[in-house]
């Protein structure tokens, strides 16, 4: 998998955090994860410096996880979800 160039998963209902293993991917220029119910991303520092177009959106990351990112020239990032405990009206 170290020669994938494109990786498009977007909306199918993954929940939790994004494989680890993506770090492996070093050769990736696209990825596309959008639509899913991720919610931690791992140091994909290596994997970030050959993107060129990155959709995260439509998860649950925070600043952190999509932080390591900024450089990537199409990154699609916002909206994403309401983490679930903030939806709860408090009283």
């Amino acid at each position: 998998l170290t020669a994938m160039r494109d990786l498009m998963l977007d909306s199918n209902g993954f929940i939790g955090a994004i494989p680890a293993s993506l770090a492996n991917m070093t050769s990736l220029q696209m990825m596309t994860i959008a639509g899913n119910n991720f919610t931690s991303m791992p140091n994909l520092t290596r994997t970030a410096l050959r993107l060129l177009r990155l959709d995260v959106s439509g998860n649950r990351l925070t600043f952190a996880d999509l932080e390591q990112f900024v450089s990537v020239p199409l990154f699609t990032y916002a909206p994403q979800r309401i983490p679930v405990p903030l939806l709860r009206d408090t009283i």
